[in-house]
């Protein structure tokens, strides 16, 4: 169980209109993530681009799939550039379940609508990933392979009740966390990249509490990965950054 909340305090003058991230965000709001992805490998062979902005789209989605965020609020918070969320896109056209279409906006401006498949809410198809993930700036922090490797780690993961007599849905659903004793080469294959740049993956994914390296255990190299990580940057910095590094 995580038992303290590391929040960044860092507070500054900073306001300005454009204002990608709040400090109100619902932490019980998720999309289904279809682990058929990546028990087929489809979520392996994507470009990195689109695994890095793949969920940041998803969380804009409503009940029915639809969404429509611009590119830069997509890049943003994927923690990449335009340039890449294009690159990001392409690779998407070909994903199973994934649909866009263009259109121009009432001011003349280029934009596309995306329509996600989302698989039913069941055991065995699909994790809930949390938006919050993407709303409180942490997924802009890592990586595009820490972003392919974390969703792998949540496929694989299992709560340490779930095939026993212990077993509680109530509990279930309020956990904080999964256990992951995969392989090292099943993980890297099925998030597409090299053994070599899992292990600083997995480094970034611990730094940015995302997971917990916890041993050994019956043999096996086990970590805990979070649903949500137990961390909130203050909005006024978020928006900081993004005026910096976008020249707003």
């Amino acid at each position: 169980m995580v038992e303290t909340t590391e929040r960044a305090k860092i507070r500054g003058p900073y306001n300005h209109h454009i204002c990608q991230f709040t400090e109100e965000i619902n932490e019980i709001n998720f999309f289904r993530f279809d682990k058929q992805l990546i028990r087929e490998k489809q979520w392996a062979k994507l470009p990195l681009a689109s695994k890095a902005i793949f969920p940041a789209i998803c969380s804009h989605c409503n009940s029915q799939g639809h969404c429509h965020p611009g590119q830069q609020r997509i890049a943003i918070l994927s923690g990449c550039t335009e340039k890449t969320v294009r690159t990001g896109l392409k690779g998407l056209r070909r994903l199973e379940g994934f649909h866009m279409t263009s259109q121009v906006s009432a001011r003349g401006h280029n934009n596309y609508r995306y329509i996600i498949d989302f698989p039913k809410q069941e055991k065995g198809k699909m994790f809930p990933f949390y938006k919050w993930i993407i709303e409180s700036g942490n997924w802009s922090r890592l990586t595009p392979s820490a972003q392919a490797l974390y969703p792998v780690m949540r496929q694989f993961g299992f709560w340490e009740n779930e095939l026993n007599d212990k077993f509680n849905i109530v509990e279930y659903i309020k956990r904080e966390y999964d256990y992951v004793d995969a392989d090292i080469d099943i993980l890297s294959d099925h998030a597409g990249i090299h053994e070599s740049t899992l292990y600083k993956a997995l480094h970034l994914l611990e730094d940015n509490n995302f997971i917990e390296d916890i041993g050994i255990i019956e043999g096996r190299k086990t970590w805990k990965v979070f649903l949500k990580p137990d961390r909130r940057f203050e909005a006024n910095y978020l928006n900081h950054e993004v005026s910096q590094k976008y020249n707003h």
